[in-house]
């Protein structure tokens, strides 16, 4: 079972507490993003419609060059930087 199978299990019949999860996860983000709390709340949107996708069956997986998919090695590598 990938981790797409995992995610899709644990989600089935705990969307609603999933989203709730994703909203306190984004109010204690809030207060530490100053500036950027704007994108706090883009990110949580997206990740509850995710949610809903793969809730219905209708998310896909990542494809290999979407900007969230990451190689091995890369996890600690800060986004725009080039790992040395």
């Amino acid at each position: 079972m990938g981790l797409f199978d995992k995610a899709k299990q644990a989600i089935s019949g705990n969307k609603r507490q999933v989203k709730q999860g994703i909203d306190k996860a984004a109010r204690a983000a809030d207060g530490k993003a100053g500036a950027h709390a704007d994108k706090v709340h883009k990110g949580a949107r997206v990740a509850k419609d995710q949610v809903d996708k793969l809730d219905s069956g209708d998310a896909a997986a990542p494809a290999s060059g979407d900007a969230t998919s990451t190689a091995p090695g890369d996890a600690d590598t800060p986004p725009g930087d080039t790992p040395r």
